[in-house]
């Protein structure tokens, strides 16, 4: 599928991870970044899966999730 977008033309690939894929995590995949590495080929994904953020009134429940990454190296055919 071909999208136009601020006179970028990009084609949606697939998707990195859904929340049915992590039922563990509060908020499912989130906030992501996306980059192509320096080899031209690799493209790296970082996302966070979860709040993190707790609350300043009970520090208790704050959970600072880890963030997690994944990479292509097949220009977005296949991830890891």
């Amino acid at each position: 599928m071909m999208y136009t977008s601020w006179q970028v033309e990009w084609t949606y690939r697939g998707t990195v991870a859904t929340a049915a894929q992590h039922p563990q995590s509060g908020e499912g995949p989130n906030e992501n970044a996306i980059s192509l590495l320096a080899d031209g080929k690799t493209l790296t994904v970082v996302m966070r899966f979860d709040n993190g953020d707790g609350t300043p009134l009970d520090p208790l429940k704050a959970k600072n999730s880890p963030y997690y990454q994944s990479f292509s190296s097949d220009v977005s055919a296949s991830h890891n």
